[in-house]
């Protein structure tokens, strides 16, 4: 009676768990992409807010604040508090604008819809700023 396993059922059971781990490992990197996704958008919302609430408390002689969005970045230097961030390499924005609020009120100077995309192209998310001033994800 011969005890062990054969050479065979050995490779078909390491062939098995390489294959299971290969897709775990697409699994992994897609996730990460679509983290970075949301993440960005929930970051430039944040920060679109905050310049909308600085751009009402500022001192209107100061100068309005203006966020500038680029390809990879955006930013907003004239703001009491400085804004520059950086996308990670998965996301870019896909129209390049500005925005501007209003310091009476706090409304937009034009309604604006940002669209953030995956660099593979398998997802988006559109950073809308709506006439009355409210910021969402959508």
């Amino acid at each position: 009676m011969e005890r062990g396993y054969s050479f065979i059922e050995l490779l078909i059971v390491i062939s098995l768990i390489t294959m299971i781990a290969g897709m775990a490992a697409l699994k992994i990197g897609d996730w990460q992409a679509h983290q970075d996704l949301n993440a960005a958008a929930r970051q430039l919302a944040s920060d679109i807010r905050l310049l909308q609430q600085v751009t009402v408390n500022v001192d209107a002689r100061k100068g309005t604040p203006v966020m500038s969005l680029y390809e990879k970045s955006y930013s907003a230097p004239l703001s009491p508090v400085p804004i520059k961030r950086t996308f990670p390499s998965t996301v870019s924005i896909v129209k390049y604008d500005t925005i501007i609020f209003s310091a009476k009120d706090g409304t937009p100077t034009v309604v604006k819809t940002i669209t953030i995309r995956r660099t593979d192209l398998k997802g988006s998310r559109d950073v809308i700023v709506d006439s009355v001033g409210r910021v969402r994800i959508q």
